[in-house]
């Protein structure tokens, strides 16, 4: 480990550009402008107790939705976790943000490291870190999920043949990277399961052997990372599927978000003006899709020199290979030509944008960057080669992790009911269910756990927001309007007795009796959530009892 202690210090410093602005006062515009409004709701859903997070209070208008039954909620546990400490919602959002960008770093750099050498996984990690999609990520869209499976991304490789035979260690840490990219990004984790799956099917039709490839047990032991990693995530993956369609999400996915309107032209991998807009149909996007010039210049002479040099040099393969493979590929399916491939894909419409494998060619770029140091015959050329990569990519690129702006805004501002209730929840309502009116001005934002009732009172003994309790005075027989949007989960109780409510617009009507009645709401597991905790748990104690039995023996 003291090996390492240089690159690692060096990578601490060399990544301060790519999170600098986040140290300054306030916070900047993003595409996705509710990330305060999550970690907020995260963290005082985890002061509530509950865990795992799946419902939030505020959002959905004050109705509350399953926000982190749906939502990958891995980045906002750890926001969550530091507002929770008491830290201020905006800081415990820049640190979340943070965290992802540095992930990027040094996951890239362990990966190459142990082939290329130090310099190899400096460059490599480099490459990554400051890939033009990175900041596009961080200062246009916001996206800390992408950010975060962005990160995570580097372990999967693991899996793949190498020039020293997979680990028990190494067929965990790919299990965890797959856990890792699910539970950050829903898109780039059915993405990344499917590549695997692929990986191994190819795997057996094809023996790598006859390519000459290091393969020993690789579908079997991928086969035992990606089922880990299922194992693991299936407390979000399982529930997030089969509860889906209690949603509107499918209903969002429409003419906006066609895959058809957002292929990317190829020569805006090569150089696209950089902008804070979306993303449109044709060539003039409001968002940069470049891939990064001096990348793609590096990764063309690595591919070139590994072919001139391979036998003389006996040089690995592997992150040749691989790197040109996953390059390539994303770059195929983002482009117009591959739109026949698209069209065959199931599910393709809930990828959406094509440009999203722009997270999978940077990290194919990064491990041919990383990989070039190889075709280097001489210590002192690598250093000097190396020092130059790593000033050219900060000078090319470091610039490009700006803002638009930075503005200023009151701390209690991020943490307002009209904030978490109207604002945020007009920008994302899509876990509602559909057919729930929503509000059309601030005014008609949820205040109350119950609608007002007629000959009676409600008073409200307490509210968690996944759980309350209420006492209910009533001169008749009457229904009560609950004012929590209905989803699988909740139960009701009328005086002691748990009862099916009766539900109309996506809200529950419960039936009351005179006189005086004691009405409780709980948001529970339901079966197939309860199966996914269970598998998680019982992963997750099968892998501490085997690393236990590794440090015993």
């Amino acid at each position: 480990m003291k090996r390492q202690l240089f690159p690692i210090l060096a990578l601490m410093l060399l990544s301060w550009w790519s999170w600098k602005p986040l140290v300054s006062r306030g916070f900047f515009p993003i595409h996705d402008d509710t990330q305060v409004a999550r970690v907020v709701e995260m963290g005082r859903a985890l002061r509530s107790g509950q865990f795992p997070v799946r419902w939030v209070a505020d959002l959905g208008y004050g109705y509350g939705y399953p926000l982190y039954n749906f939502y990958g909620p891995l980045p906002y546990y750890l926001g969550g976790f530091f507002y929770l400490l008491g830290l201020d919602p905006l800081v415990s959002t820049k640190l979340m943000f943070g965290a992802g960008i540095i992930l990027a770093a040094f996951s890239m750099y362990f990966l190459v490291a142990p082939t290329a050498g130090r310099l190899g996984g400096i460059v490599a990690a480099l490459f990554y870190l400051y890939a033009p999609y990175h900041a596009v990520q961080v200062y246009v869209r916001g996206a800390v999920g992408e950010l975060w499976g962005f990160g995570f991304l580097p372990l999967l490789l693991w899996a793949l043949p190498n020039a020293k035979k997979p680990t028990a260690n190494r067929t965990v840490l790919v299990g965890l990277g797959l856990a890792g990219v699910i539970l950050s990004h829903t898109i780039l984790g059915f993405v990344a399961t499917t590549a695997l799956f692929l990986a191994i099917v190819l795997a057996r039709i094809f023996p790598l052997e006859k390519f000459r490839l290091e393969a020993v047990g690789f579908a079997r032991k991928t086969t035992i990372s990606l089922i880990l990693g299922l194992a693991l995530s299936s407390f979000f993956w399982l529930p997030a599927i089969t509860e889906m369609p209690y949603t509107s999400v499918v209903g969002q996915i429409g003419p906006t978000a066609d895959f058809r309107d957002h292929f990317v032209c190829l020569g805006q991998l090569w150089n696209s003006a950089w902008g804070y807009g979306g993303s449109t149909s044709g060539c003039l996007d409001g968002m940069s899709f470049k891939l990064g010039k001096l990348q793609l210049v590096i990764a063309g002479f690595s591919v070139l020199f590994w072919l001139i040099g391979r036998k003389k040099l006996s040089l690995p393969k592997a992150h040749f290979i691989y790197g040109l493979v996953i390059s390539v590929g994303s770059i195929f399916l983002m482009t117009p030509w591959s739109q026949p491939v698209w069209e065959l894909i199931p599910l393709a419409g809930y990828i959406q944008y094509p440009w999203r494998f722009l997270t999978f060619t940077a990290l194919g770029l990064a491990v041919l960057g990383g990989a070039f140091m190889l075709v280097l015959p001489h210590k002192v050329l690598r250093l000097l080669v190396a020092s130059v990569l790593g000033l050219g990519i900060l000078y090319y690129n470091g610039k490009l992790f700006q803002p638009q702006f930075i503005y200023e805004r009151a701390t209690q501002s991020w943490e307002a009911p009209p904030e978490l209730k109207y604002r945020i929840s007009r920008i994302s309502d899509e876990y509602l269910p559909s057919e729930l009116l929503r509000p059309a001005s601030e005014k008609e934002i949820v205040t109350e756990v119950t609608a007002p009732i007629s000959g009676g009172s409600v008073q409200l003994d307490f509210d968690i927001g996944w759980s309350s309790k209420l006492a209910v005075e009533s001169e008749s027989t009457q229904e009560i309007k609950v004012l929590r949007a209905y989803f699988p989960g909740w139960r009701y109780w009328v005086n002691g007795k748990e009862v099916s409510p009766r539900v109309a617009g996506g809200l529950p009507y419960l039936t009351v009796s005179p006189g005086e009645n004691v009405v409780e709401i709980q948001f529970r597991n339901t079966p197939v959530r309860t199966i996914g905790n269970l598998i998680s748990v019982l992963c997750l104690i099968f892998l501490g009892w085997f690393y236990g039995k590794k440090s015993l023996s």
